[in-house]
């Protein structure tokens, strides 16, 4: 190369240019200088995320050689500015600037506080609230252990309640980890997401893991451990069928009726769970179940009421301000063990702040911090933290909102489509949301060392998420309507162009986004997919928010119909009823919609008459039958000489038939025996007289 001149674009570099000092390419010999420039590269890169330079070779060198290094602090606010200046002055454009060993010795030893602020920077910003030192949670951890055992020869449900912050995920991982270095524990975990909305949502990363854990074993092991109605259960979990794949017992459920296929797929699970708790000890661990809806309680009642449910430890942790007003929880059963997690001592949060600032004595302004983090560990984490490398006293809000200022334009549109994503989001949706698909890795690295992302997810399928949800609930606080709206939308759209798209996630960006037509559709689909994997509650929840997104849709009466039936097939029999009652009303008036709002007022009426609500059935069903030429009986003395009489003609007549295709009978003659049906059902633990005679 010549030395005067610089590089040209026919010159052959040979190196890795990210770390390469601007004089090498400039033909200076090598030397310590240049050693010392790709040392403070890579120091750059790890309290970052990202080298310093990045871009083609002969662009890269000459920014190099005339630019002063960029400032690693511009890009995470934690850097110390000592190491921050350091590092600058490392990769100083002439070699002279740079210093040897004994100057880089020397700063680094310029005060104790330098040593803290590298500790400080260093350690932090690769951990996390679950990483930190767990302390204290003595008690917890014995009655913890006292549960697993007990777990061994009967099922143990454990309740692990604690405000938000308070450690509850932290000490069930640090619960776990001890019991897999003492045992053979087989562990399954679940996890709820407050913007989630899949059926079972509670159960159905456990299922995704069983899954994978069965897919692992020989086909003869297999074919002995799976149930004999698992075909029931892959209707229910479609992941399952990939373990056996029949389509003819699949076929055999056509007939079935839903409610029947969804008590049997209960049943196959809780013979597979009892299965694999005979093999090993077993635990599934369901984390921020406040969330979790009402189909997944349906199916930890099953799998843990009644004789011989599974030999496991059932762990569900949940914030306690959310006990009393979820739905999920307020149908739990009293569990056999309850931890209730409270504020950590003043002597714990030392330990925690001794940990982060690197020194056993605590001055007077971190002392104060423990007070304002009210016993919770993640809270004295953040300020600790945030005070170590800042010197500021702040709250958990300011903390983000100073890290958040301090980000590129880049890593901080990532982080916010990160928070409105509300759980783990699959990169490649998060990169194309944002409009950072060439830049992601690097602004990913970026956010992950401030400690305001973290990786989600199995290799194979990357996610991300937010580092704690109270971060995602900051940085959706300082985020305008406006973007909100527009981060919302593009998620909508970057999920949209997804192979396999959810329609939960479309439904949730789109109400985010106001976007009440699209959410609408999507509300709807997502029903129809909730229903066909008989998540009913689910389903019959997702009709109503679309009839409230779009109430003057033309077809309304079919939404209206449909959520009356996802209500039946959940058993809530009153509210079925009215369902199917105000779709009756709403079907349009020609030929086809009356014979239409006749079968619906027949479902009403049995609906209404089987859960107990006597007047509005008997409404109905004398409706009904009226319509189909039928009378109702005026009394029970009527009643009585109506079914004498229906039973004389049918002795007389016989009980032989000839079988007829329903399509050879009369439209009016099959609207008959419908009518007669519904009162013989419906009137069976009301008058078994009137029900006798309809039977007739």
């Amino acid at each position: 190369l010549d030395r005067r001149a610089g590089p040209r674009e026919e010159d052959v570099i040979l190196g890795t240019l990210a770390y390469m000092a601007p004089d090498l390419a400039w033909g200076e010999a090598p030397s310590a200088a240049g050693d010392w420039y790709a040392v403070g590269a890579m120091v750059y890169e790890a309290l970052t995320g990202s080298v310093p330079f990045e871009g083609n070779t002969l662009a890269t060198l000459l920014r190099k050689r005339r630019e002063p290094a960029p400032s690693p602090r511009a890009r995470c606010v934690e850097v110390p500015e000592s190491l921050d200046a350091l590092v600058v002055r490392l990769m100083a454009p002439a070699s002279s600037e740079r210093g040897d060993g004994a100057s880089v010795m020397a700063a680094l030893r310029h005060d104790s506080t330098s040593t803290a602020g590298l500790n400080s920077t260093l350690t932090p910003s690769v951990s996390s609230v679950w990483e930190a030192p767990f302390v204290g949670r003595g008690d917890a951890l014995t009655t913890l252990r006292a549960a697993a055992g007990r777990a061994r020869g009967a099922q143990t449900i454990v309740h692990v309640s604690g405000r938000s912050g308070m450690g509850k995920s932290a000490l069930m991982q640090h619960f776990l980890e001890e019991l897999a270095a003492t045992s053979a524990t087989r562990v399954f975990r679940g996890r709820c997401h407050l913007y989630e909305s899949v059926p079972f949502n509670a159960i159905d990363g456990v299922v995704d893991q069983l899954c994978r854990h069965l897919a692992g074993r020989p086909s003869e092991a297999l074919g002995a451990l799976l149930p004999p109605d698992f075909a029931a259960l892959s209707r229910v979990f479609p992941v399952m069928a990939h373990l056996r794949p029949r389509q003819d017992e699949l076929a055999l459920l056509a007939d079935v009726e839903p409610q029947t296929i969804r008590r049997r797929a209960f049943a196959a699970l809780r013979a597979l769970l009892c299965a694999l708790g005979e093999e090993r000890p077993l635990v599934v661990w369901l984390d921020d179940v406040q969330w979790a809806d009402q189909d997944s309680a349906a199916l930890l009642e099953s799998l843990t009421s009644g004789d011989g449910p599974p030999r496991w430890l059932l762990a569900l942790t949940f914030r306690a301000e959310d006990e009393a007003t979820s739905p999920f929880l307020v149908k739990q059963a009293a569990p056999e063990v309850r931890v209730s997690l409270g504020p950590l001592n003043r002597a714990e949060l030392g330990r925690i702040a001794a940990s982060i600032v690197g020194t056993s004595t605590l001055d007077p302004q971190v002392e104060g911090l423990l007070d304002a983090a009210e016993g919770s560990p993640f809270l004295a984490c953040e300020l600790v933290r945030h005070y170590t490398t800042l010197g500021t006293r702040t709250t958990l809000d300011l903390v983000v909102d100073e890290r958040v200022g301090a980000l590129t334009p880049g890593a901080r549109r990532l982080l916010e489509v990160v928070a409105a994503a509300g759980g783990p989001c699959p990169t490649e949706v998060v990169a194309e949301a944002a409009g950072l698909a060439m830049d992601f890795d690097a602004l990913a690295r970026s956010l992950r060392a401030a400690c305001l992302v973290r990786p989600a997810g199995r290799r194979d399928a990357p996610r991300v998420e937010t580092y704690h949800d109270r971060i995602r609930e900051a940085v959706l606080l300082g985020l305008p309507a406006e973007s909100r709206r527009q981060t919302h939308l593009a998620l909508a759209h970057a999920f949209e162009r997804q192979p396999a798209v959810d329609a939960n996630t479309l439904l949730l960006h789109y109400l985010g986004a106001g976007e009440k037509v699209a959410a609408a559709g999507a509300a709807r689909r997502a029903a129809r997919q909730a229903f066909d994997v008989l998540a009913f509650d689910h389903a019959a929840a997702l009709y109503q928010q679309a009839l409230d997104l779009q109430p003057e849709r033309p077809d309304r009466w079919t939404l209206l119909r449909d959520r009356a039936e996802a209500l039946r097939q959940a058993g809530r029999g009153a509210d079925a009823g009215q369902a199917f009652e105000a779709a009756a009303r709403e079907v349009p008036n020609d030929d086809t919609g009356r014979r239409e709002a006749r079968r619906l007022e027949r479902m009403a009426a049995e609906q209404f008459l089987r859960a107990g609500h006597l007047d509005d059935g008997l409404r109905h069903l004398r409706a009904t039958l009226s319509a189909v030429g039928e009378g109702f009986p005026g009394s029970g003395t009527r009643a009585l000489l109506a079914l004498v009489w229906h039973r004389a003609r049918l002795a007389l007549r016989g009980l032989k038939f000839s079988p007829r295709r329903e399509s050879d009978l009369p439209e009016r003659t099959l609207a008959r025996l419908d009518a007669c049906w519904a009162a013989a059902v419906g009137l069976v633990w009301v008058d078994p007289i009137i029900s006798a005679d309809f039977h007739g």
